[in-house]
Formats: C-alpha cells, structure tokens, sequence
C-alpha cells in the first residue's frame, strides 16, 4: 500500500508510483517465500536484496539513500534482531544486531 498523501506531497510520478509497489510486493513476496530465497542466494544475499530494494525506494519517493533510514532489514522473516530497538534508533545511524541472526549475525 502506497502512501497517497506522501506521494502527492512529494508530487511521486505515476510511474514512480507502480514501482514503488512492485518493490513493496517483492519485499512481501520474500517474506512469503523467505526459505526458496535463502534456499537459492543465502542469507546475507537475502539481507543484500533487502537493502537494494530500500535504496530503490528511498530513490523513488525522492528521499536521500541513506541506510540508517532502513527499516525493511530487521523486517525480514527469521530475523532475530531486536526490532523496537532497532525503531527506536531508526535514522541516528546506529543498530542493535543479534549475534545469532542468520541475516544480520556477522555484520
């Protein structure tokens, strides 16, 4: 669901729009089908699509692409870091990471 007030505000293109959804629906669809994905590109290459996908998005709605701004990465299905920590600390640069985390646990 794309957020129609933000978009018009920041005046997003139709276009812009429709691939602002294809990057959310592929963002739901690796959470569906999280153990083909880790199956096929491994964990981190998992967490590496991941934070691609926010970089496009962050490009999309016009934002500057900054990864302290990402939130889908501790989003992700089978992800064991703390995630309202991690809300909370949301765009200050820093994360908190469960060292036992598949997708996270060796950054």
């Amino acid at each position: 669901m794309i957020n129609q007030k933000l978009a018009d505000k920041r005046s997003i293109s139709e276009e812009s729009r429709e691939l602002i959804l294809e990057y959310q629906n592929q963002l739901k669809l690796i959470n569906k089908n999280i153990d083909d994905y880790t199956d096929v590109i491994g964990y981190k290459g998992v967490s590496e699509l991941v934070r691609d996908i926010e970089f496009q998005l962050q490009k999309l709605w016009g934002f500057e692409q900054d990864d302290k701004y990402h939130y889908h990465w501790f989003n992700v299905k089978g992800c064991t870091c703390p995630k309202l920590d991690n809300q909370e600390v949301l765009g200050t640069g820093k994360s908190w990471f469960n060292f036992s985390c598949p997708f996270h646990g060796s950054l």
